[in-house]
């Protein structure tokens, strides 16, 4: 995780992305990036990014309790599905399929 870390900082600057007083790893940070990023240097970050957020909503969906669903699962969808398109444009989702 150092070395991704390191990699994402350098990223951040190249792409005159603040740094937050997150780490460079926090989604905040990483989606800013991938919103400043030409789209041919996305998909290296996106897709790493997306098995992050789909390991997030995993976890929502094991712990959530019955008839109580996560306020948060659905921002994930939505986030998941973007880094699937900035990861790959033919993969492109509509926002309204996505609950």
């Amino acid at each position: 995780r150092g070395a991704f870390l390191v990699r994402l900082r350098g990223l951040l600057r190249e792409h005159s992305v603040p740094e937050g007083t997150e780490l460079a790893d926090h989604l905040a940070s990483v989606l800013a990036l991938l919103a400043a990023m030409p789209p041919a240097s996305a998909p290296e970050l996106a897709a790493p990014t997306r098995d992050a957020v789909e390991k997030m909503r995993a976890g929502f969906t094991a712990k959530g309790e019955p008839g109580e669903p996560n306020p948060y699962a659905a921002v994930l969808t939505l986030v998941s599905r973007m880094l699937a398109d900035r990861g790959d444009p033919a993969a492109r989702v509509e926002v309204a399929d996505a609950h």
